[in-house]
């Protein structure tokens, strides 16, 4: 931990991504927010009463990204939001900011698809490299051996 003049450093900065999961009863909300989290699926589940929370850190590009999440039914949010008086621009406001929030979600979507794709086709071209040095390596052995070369049994490979 670096130090400057006796006092140590503040850890860096981790953005935090605040995610609500709105549904109806019995969709697979908490399956879902469980799975994400814990990386597999719950044994056993009940209804949730009220609302649930669960938080998860991961890493992108060596940056430290808190993701919560906040797990309500719909009927629980459509109350709490038609419980507010509110008037017709309030709404029309609300809907409006709902919609560019959707249309960003949805650009966001496709840019992560985007890079999600050029890194599975990166990653195909360096187990196609590996495959292909494994494959001259072993040819090269073979070659050794059939000129009369000696080759250690526990160091020959043979491909599959």
């Amino acid at each position: 931990m670096s130090e400057i003049a006796g006092s140590s450093l503040p850890p860096p900065r981790s953005r935090i991504f605040k995610i609500i999961v709105i549904g109806d009863s019995a969709v697979g909300k908490t399956c879902l927010t469980y799975r994400f989290c814990a990386g597999r699926f719950p044994d056993k589940t009940e209804a949730t009463i009220g609302v649930d929370f669960r938080e998860k850190m991961i890493e992108i590009d060596g940056e430290k990204i808190k993701i919560s999440l906040e797990k309500k039914k719909a009927d629980v949010m459509m109350r709490k939001i038609m419980s507010r008086p509110q008037s017709q621009s309030t709404l029309e406001e609300e809907n409006t900011k709902l919609k560019e929030t959707v249309t960003k979600l949805k650009k966001e979507n496709e840019d992560l698809r985007s890079l999600n794709i050029s890194l599975q086709k990166e990653f195909i071209q360096d187990i196609e490299k590996l495959l292909s040095k494994t494959k001259e390596k072993n040819k090269q052995e073979e070659q050794t051996t059939e000129q009369g070369g000696i080759i250690h049994p526990w160091t020959f490979r043979k491909s599959w």
